[in-house]
């Protein structure tokens, strides 16, 4: 046999799975039929199909090759069968060995069922076990309860067949035709209840904005692990994830978009990942911009790059296939997201959701890559994509942009600017760059330039005297950010090529080495400023504000001040009391040269090992202040950005 070789990956053939699958709780043992049908036959006599494969744990029991049976035909998890194969039947059986019995999750790629490499699939799937259990599949309901085998069936092709069964508590609520479910596993009415109308209020919300939902029902299932698992109609979200008040803000309206983009539309990943940036664009940005945070979270995504690809670990998007490590995830997800935002940028909102509604309705059940994109974007806007795809899809870094200069003339009521901006490379980046001009009632106008070459000079026209230009003051552009509009955060900390961690207070020493031991690149210092690598970041454990002063750069600024027993940050007050911890990043001058320092502001050394790793996820904030012995911080804040060398005054 040989891999499918003659279609696009848009259009591979479908398979199509009859599946009876009986559970044996009590002997934690299951036996599965699978009847497979190469009904692709009908379309192509020529057509290749490719070997199927099986977990080589399970006990094969029969096979039979069109209604002939068949020994010696699995070897190793292969099952090999003639090309000219139309159905294959399968009975096998095997054991349940997960520690986490009795939630059975089972995915494809697990080889639970025969699958086979390129291909698409259909199924129809009947289940006996355990009445007061509940099962989920994507496929759409067709009977359920009692002793009566419970079926489902998936007429539209599939990535994989997906099915988990435990015992849940089940709750459930419909409107307008869109269904939602929840599945507990401990009654909890009131968190159901939460997340059902969200589910349907997401659901609304999604499909008014890229077409209808592709799936019977979105549910919610709650896992053992502590997992946060999107599938095609349901999401595995740990215990503990579920009820963090913002996961239904943010983690989950993200995994049920995915069900648009991922599990809707397919993911070629032979071209790149665009469905993590897509989803999040689409959700994780698009809720910041209804409250009107998005400039906030567009800084953000640019320090996360910054922080933790730009310099060591930058890679092209078309590289892109899944989140390991935060550099990956600032790549995958945070320039894939911005990409998106520079598109709609480009093309204009009514283009841009044209654009992915057309691209939902061509490519739904199919798979999908970035020039794919291109192509349907190209189609709605009638222009030439081809250089912003390529640019943006295939080179690292990012442009570095200078405003140079600004001249203003001015002729009776008309005043012209000539703005000159250069990038910093010897290949020069095209991109739309936005300037932002105010005049002295501070009204802001707003001119999108083509900036294409190393230097270029661009003239405004306005209508009354501009006091101020900035250039892309809202992080509209993918772009290395100047000096002065990054604030530093605890990502600068966690980043680091290499970390001192020193006790400003003796008693500290011990939690010090502690924290110096849990990462390979940190190291434990002496307390002496003198001794300090000026190339490392620096953490400092303790109390001791008459050294904390003396050392750091601005120790009484508009940000924050230190007092003898207490920190006051943005004009709050915070004493220094027992159970406050307070965590803040600033910088300090080691020889000359300016370094970030994370302070761990406390009185007691106890749990600060454990408060630190906890702080990782704290990333896009410059300080945090915990009160324990909550696990949260309670307040959090960033510092402001100061005025850097993209805005220019010409009062």
């Amino acid at each position: 046999m040989v891999l499918f070789p003659v279609y696009s990956y848009a259009e591979l053939p479908v398979l199509q799975h009859d599946l009876e699958i009986e559970f044996d709780h009590k002997n934690r043992t299951f036996a599965v039929r699978d009847q497979i049908t190469f009904h692709d036959r009908d379309n192509s006599e020529d057509q290749i199909f490719p070997d199927l494969s099986l977990n080589p744990d399970l006990r094969i029991e029969s096979i039979r090759i069109d209604g002939k049976s068949v020994e010696n035909s699995y070897n190793n998890g292969i099952i090999d069968f003639p090309d000219d194969t139309n159905v294959v039947e399968l009975i096998y059986s095997g054991e349940l060995d997960d520690p986490q019995s009795p939630y059975i999750v089972w995915l494809p790629g697990d080889g639970w069922f025969p699958e086979a490499a390129d291909h698409r699939v259909q199924f129809s799937l009947s289940l006996k076990a355990d009445p007061q259990w509940s099962a989920l599949t994507q496929g759409i309901p067709i009977t359920q309860g009692g002793d009566a085998a419970r079926q489902w069936d998936q007429t539209d092709p599939q990535e994989g067949i997906f099915f988990v069964l435990g015992p849940w508590q089940r709750y459930s609520k419909e409107l307008d035709g869109k269904r939602a479910n929840v599945l507990l596993i401990e009654p909890d009415p009131e968190l159901a209840e939460r997340y059902l109308d969200a589910t349907l209020r997401y659901l609304d919300e999604f499909n008014k904005l890229i077409g209808p939902y592709p799936y019977h029902s979105f549910s919610l299932v709650e896992n053992v692990r502590q997992t946060g698992w999107g599938m095609p109609g349901f999401t595995l979200l740990g215990s503990q994830l579920i009820r963090f008040p913002f996961i239904l803000h943010t983690s989950y309206p993200h995994e049920i978009l995915h069900n648009w983009w991922g599990n809707g539309v397919f993911t070629d990943a032979s071209f790149g990942n665009w469905s993590e940036g897509l989803t999040s664009y689409l959700s994780d940005y698009r809720s910041r911009e209804l409250r009107g945070e998005a400039k906030l979270y567009r800084l953000n995504t640019l320090i996360r790059w910054h922080d933790f690809a730009a310099e060591k670990a930058d890679f092209p998007l078309v590289n892109f296939l899944s989140r390991h490590d935060r550099a990956t995830q600032a790549v995958g997800y945070g320039k894939g997201m911005f990409l998106f935002h520079m598109l709609r940028q480009q093309l204009g909102d009514d283009v841009f959701f044209s654009g992915l509604r057309r691209l939902y309705a061509k490519y739904k059940y199919r798979y999908t890559n970035f020039y794919h994109l291109q192509l349907v974007f190209e189609q709605v806007c009638e222009c030439d994509l081809n250089g912003f795809f390529k640019q943006w899809l295939n080179r690292t870094g990012a442009p570095e942009i200078s405003l140079d200069s600004v001249n203003i003339s001015t002729s009776g009521s008309s005043n012209s600017l000539r703005v000159k901006i250069s990038q910093h490379r010897e290949n020069p980046w095209d991109v739309l760059v936005p300037i932002h001009t105010l005049d002295k009632s501070g009204k802001r106008l707003v001119s999108r330039v083509q900036l294409n070459s190393a230097e270029q000079v661009f003239q405004l026209d306005r209508d009354t005297p501009v006091e101020r230009v900035e250039i892309d003051p809202d992080f509209d552009l993918f772009r290395v950010l100047d000096p002065g509009e990054k604030p530093i955060t605890m990502s600068t900390i966690f980043s680091a090529r290499t970390v001192a961690v020193i006790a400003i207070d003796e008693s500290f020493s011990t939690a010090a080495k502690q924290v110096a031991e849990r990462r390979s690149n940190w190291r434990e210092r002496n307390p002496s400023i003198t001794e300090i690598d000026s190339s490392e970041a620096l953490v400092m454990l303790g109390w001791n504000p008459g050294l904390v002063k003396n050392w750091l750069i601005s120790s009484d600024s508009d940000d924050y001040s230190i007092e003898s027993d207490s920190v006051e940050i943005d004009q709050t007050p915070y004493p220094m009391d027992s159970t406050r911890v307070i965590a803040m990043t600033t910088e300090i001058n080691v020889n000359g040269r300016n370094k970030p320092v994370l302070w761990i502001a406390t009185r007691n050394s106890g749990g600060v090992t454990d408060l630190i790793r906890r702080l990782s996820h704290y990333g896009q904030f410059s300080w945090a202040v915990f009160d324990l012995p909550e696990d949260r911080a309670n307040k959090t804040g960033q510092w402001k950005p100061k005025s850097g060398s993209l805005a220019w005054e010409l009062r």
